[in-house]
């Protein structure tokens, strides 16, 4: 039997989450601060992601 959590990570849940509230027509809001916020984070944390990954060794080959 396949490991459920593997099968369902954490971005399909809220992808599910947002699409249940939507077609329930929830009045599902985020407040503005948090939601620029949590933007201002993920960029800072994509770049220092990708950043890091791309000063791995061997990195740029192919190029």
């Amino acid at each position: 039997m396949p490991d459920l959590a593997a099968l369902l990570p954490p971005p399909v849940l809220f992808f599910a989450l947002g699409f249940a509230a939507g077609a329930l027509r929830s009045d599902l809001a985020v407040p503005d601060a948090l939601a620029k916020a949590l933007s201002l984070y993920l960029m800072v944390v994509i770049g220092l992601k990708g950043g890091a990954a791309i000063s791995l060794p061997g990195a740029t080959e192919g190029l």
